[in-house]
């Protein structure tokens, strides 16, 4: 109330702009899925990125063609832990899918890696295997249905999307502190993460992440 008794109120602007600035600090807020695992070796905590997050990242959502992990890993003895691509595993549980992680150059070398989908409403039992430079990657383990090939595209002027992907991709090396970085499966980035399991292989056993 005022001296002369009015009702003091709000601007209709002032409240529209309060709006959607608690709008823009609820998205930040945004909660990506995550899991995490550990043994005697090693613990690992990996988060499923969004498209966003993706683009934040590499500068592209990759037309959702690949699910992208930002991974994290903490060796607990003082023996050098060994980094190798190979070790990863990523399964949706729904399909039957799986497939690991491609490094830098397969994904941009000389060429843009793109998985394509032949439509089929079939699902596989199996997963699949990415060939590189235009060969067909097809169903594993017997399975029928969907199957998926590779062709590659030009890549950016200057092979600058090259070098970014070297510096992101999870590097394939031996650590004795925390390391980090980015794991790209080549699924559909669509999938929802509670479907997705990743397996890792470590010196004393399997780790497996579920995502929630």
């Amino acid at each position: 109330m005022t001296g002369t008794g009015r009702r003091v109120r709000l601007p209709h602007a002032a409240f529209l702009a309060a709006l959607v600035i608690s709008s823009v600090a609820a998205a930040r807020d945004h909660k990506l899925a995550s899991g995490e695992a550990a043994n005697d070796a090693v613990s690992m905590t990996a988060t499923v990125y969004d498209a966003e997050q993706m683009k934040e990242a590499v500068g592209t959502g990759f037309d959702q063609d690949y699910i992208v992990l930002e991974l994290k890993l903490h060796p607990k003895t003082p023996t050098p832990y060994d980094v190798k691509l190979d070790d990863f595993i990523l399964r949706n549980e729904n399909s039957g899918e799986h497939s690991g992680p491609l490094a830098a150059g397969q994904i941009a070398g000389s060429g843009m890696l793109v998985v394509k989908t032949d439509g089929s409403a079939n699902q596989r039992k199996g997963g699949f295997s990415v060939g590189i430079g235009g060969m067909m990657g097809g169903p594993g383990g017997g399975g029928g249905g969907e199957t998926r090939s590779v062709e590659m595209k030009d890549d950016t002027p200057g092979g600058s999307q090259l070098d970014l992907l070297k510096k992101k991709i999870l590097a394939e090396k031996p650590v004795t502190a925390d390391a980090a970085g980015l794991l790209f499966f080549p699924m559909n980035a669509k999938e929802k993460p509670e479907n997705l399991n990743l397996q890792v292989n470590t010196p004393v056993g399997i780790l497996r992440i579920k995502f929630k």
